[in-house]
């Protein structure tokens, strides 16, 4: 198997932000490329499917890699799009790719011709490989039949990786077929397989995968992140070599200076929330595409909350799905900007968040860094964030009646509830401030370097 450059882990499968002319827009499509490296991505995909890709010409996307290397972005962190429907475009895009320094390319086979045989796309991809004929070629093969109408199957796979073992490196598979990514993994062991959603992110590395590229990561890259660097710690923490030594995860920082609690009513008034109601906010962010988001348990706990409370949802929701709920609600959208989120927490009584599976959780800690106490499901990451029946309330997994009566029970005891808000509060600011995080970094190194300097000072004596 190849012996690549790419990381392991998370990837976005970058948007493309475009200029009112449709042309590339270098300098935001930079910015955010390294806002995801910032903020839980391992690598980046680009020009890929959710990139538009095939929307530009092979001039536009060379400038566009271009740009981007030369804005400081590491190019061995990308993996570049270079599958066209025509041989010449793939392989220039791939040597060019190459040219740059680009960890690997992920390479879609010729796709407008359907139906094609394993001998025609063998041929295709062999004909690339020859043509580019460069010993730091590394490709990731691009598995999408439901958009390309060719898939790859597992003989022409298995063709491939005997023919080029140092160039065929890997799969995305944007299939959605589970069985087909886990018998991957199973048949070719050392094959880097990416899902093509984090949904099987954690399913994936426990069968020997290679991490998640995805669309939504563009979104949910911290929380990606967060899962990734956990199950890095596990098997740490259990592998014969590493299961005596000191292995930490130090969680993301919160910014308190950006989230803090406003007035209530001020709050309210600037998003036109109602007075005088007592409010639940819910972050539906691709919790109705994502089942680990948990909107279906949240919509069994409404069925239990009283109908006098008045839901506020932001994020990615759908009106028609709100609408059948037979819930008072108000949908503010995405709320992109610390300002709006921090007049959403303020404005809301109580945060819930329906989660069955939470790395970390930054809406929840955000919320209690404004003030609102949270009720959650007493697993995965909002275990970490929420003291049960101090800072707010920790249901049992994953019992919708549980939750729901959590509600009430913040909310039902007023003195009780200025505590909760209080307790949320100092709870951030103990553990989750960015200078308290930054202290458990500098403690970490300073035991590393105590540690060093013994061994040395012990080297030495013996001479």
């Amino acid at each position: 198997m190849n012996k690549n450059r790419l990381p392991l882990g998370v990837y976005a499968a970058v948007l493309t932000p475009q200029n009112d002319d449709l042309t590339i827009d270098s300098r935001r499509f930079a910015a955010h490329c390294a806002w995801l490296l910032d903020n839980g991505c391992d690598g980046l995909a680009i020009m890929g499917t959710t990139g538009e890709a095939s929307s530009f010409g092979v001039s536009e996307r060379i400038a566009a890699l271009d740009a981007l290397v030369d804005s400081g972005i590491a190019p061995e962190k990308l993996m570049v799009g270079t599958g066209c429907c025509a041989i010449p475009d793939t392989a220039e895009l791939t040597s060019h790719a190459l040219s740059v320094g680009a960890g690997g390319v992920l390479m879609l086979p010729p796709f407008y011709y359907k139906q094609a045989s394993d001998e025609g796309i063998f041929r295709a991809f062999a004909q690339v490989i020859e043509k580019v004929n460069d010993q730091r070629l590394c490709v990731i093969l691009y598995h999408f039949p439901k958009m390309t109408g060719v898939p790859f199957s597992d003989s022409v796979v298995e063709r491939l990786i005997s023919a080029y073992p140092s160039t065929i490196a890997g799969m995305k598979d944007s299939s959605g077929d589970w069985e087909h990514m886990e018998r991957l993994c199973g048949r070719f062991p050392g094959f880097r397989m990416y899902a093509g959603t984090e949904k099987y992110l954690l399913d994936i590395l426990k069968v020997g995968g290679a991490g998640c590229i995805s669309a939504s990561t563009n979104l949910t890259c911290r929380q990606a992140g967060d899962v990734f660097s956990q199950w890095q710690a596990e098997c740490a923490r259990s592998s014969e070599l590493f299961r005596e030594f000191d292995v930490r995860v130090i969680q993301n920082n919160i910014n308190t200076k950006g989230f803090f609690p406003v007035d209530r009513k001020v709050a309210r008034d600037v998003l036109g929330l109602p007075m005088g109601r007592r409010i639940v906010l819910v972050c539906v962010f691709a919790g109705q595409i994502m089942k680990h988001k948990g909107f279906e348990k949240l919509q069994e706990a409404i069925r239990y909350i009283e109908k006098d409370y008045f839901f506020v949802f932001f994020g990615n929701h759908d009106r028609s799905v709100l609408d059948s709920m037979n819930i008072e609600y108000e949908a503010l959208g995405y709320l992109n900007d610390n300002i709006s989120l921090r007049l959403a927490y303020s404005a809301a009584d109580v945060f819930v968040a329906s989660s069955i599976q939470e790395a970390f959780g930054k809406t929840l800690a955000e919320a209690m860094a404004c003030g609102t106490p949270v009720v959650a499901f007493n697993a995965t990451g909002p275990r970490d964030i929420v003291d049960h029946k101090k800072n707010g309330y920790l249901a049992r997994p994953f019992d919708p009646e549980d939750l729901a009566h959590g509600v009430k029970w913040v909310m039902e005891d007023l003195l009780r509830y200025k505590e909760l808000s209080q307790k949320a509060r100092e709870k951030v600011e103990r553990e989750f401030a960015a200078e308290k995080v930054a202290k458990k970094y500098i403690q970490l190194y300073k035991k590393i370097l105590a540690q060093r300097s013994k061994v040395d000072v012990g080297s030495c004596s013996k001479y």
